[in-house]
């Protein structure tokens, strides 16, 4: 904005005492004009479209110089898009996860298969922390029948109650049980949430009434994090 005319800052009003005054005019076509006679102390100034338009522009250039093409704005408002308040182009790079302690969502955040594993706060936790992008999932589950490898879904994690749309890659990982004191293949598909396991490691079955457990990082991309699940948004702006 350097160089740039000032815009007029001693605008007055017109002033006066009593009344207006006005005489009044027959036009030649059968109207009737008025015509100002007011004795005024101060003429004051009109304010027009000229006026309006050079301050408005003004008011243009400023978001321009304050948020340049490449300005980075973080928000915490999900419902804030910087597109419809500040013009230009702006798209939304990134997001984080509202940061939350453990907390034990347990049938929130995972519906088990009733033919592995009763509904009951005895037979399954899942404690669910977020930061950033980052979801850690502490999971353990007593079986009601043996299990063999590949035996059937475990159950399906509820996405929606984790706060994204689905997980950002289909997952292998170990975890092991107390009980048959033998490691685990787990397995998540990335789109669906079922839970299965692949393999148990040592051992012919998962036995009835054992305890197994896993730990388990997850990296959620923004893409994938649901908007009422985060609260930093992070928006570029591009032209």
């Amino acid at each position: 904005m350097e160089g740039q005319q000032n815009l007029k800052t001693d605008y007055q009003d017109y002033t006066y005492v009593g009344n207006k005054k006005f005489n009044l005019i027959n036009n030649s076509d059968g109207t009737i004009s008025l015509e100002d006679v007011t004795d005024y102390e101060i003429e004051g100034d009109d304010f027009g479209a000229n006026d309006i338009n050079a301050t408005n522009q003004r008011i243009n250039e400023m978001y321009n110089f304050i948020y340049p093409v490449g300005a980075i704005i973080i928000s915490s408002n999900s419902n804030f898009n910087p597109n419809t308040v500040y013009g230009g182009t702006w798209e939304l790079i990134d997001k984080e996860f509202v940061s939350a302690a453990s907390s034990n969502l347990s049938f929130n955040a995972f519906t088990p298969n009733s033919d592995f594993i009763t509904q009951s706060d005895d037979n399954l936790s899942c404690y669910v922390s977020k930061n950033g992008h980052c979801m850690n999932i502490e999971f353990s589950f007593k079986t009601n029948k043996a299990v063999t490898d590949s035996g059937g879904v475990l159950g399906t994690f509820n996405f929606d109650n984790l706060g994204i749309s689905r997980f950002t890659n289909s997952m292998r990982f170990v975890g092991c049980s107390d009980g048959s004191n033998v490691d685990i293949m787990f397995y998540i598909n990335a789109s669906t949430g079922e839970l299965q396991i692949l393999d148990i490691v040592g051992a012919d079955e998962l036995k009835a009434g054992d305890t197994a457990y896993f730990y388990l990082t997850v990296s959620v991309n923004e893409t994938q994090m649901l908007d009422s699940a985060c609260d930093k948004f992070f928006w570029r702006r591009t032209a």
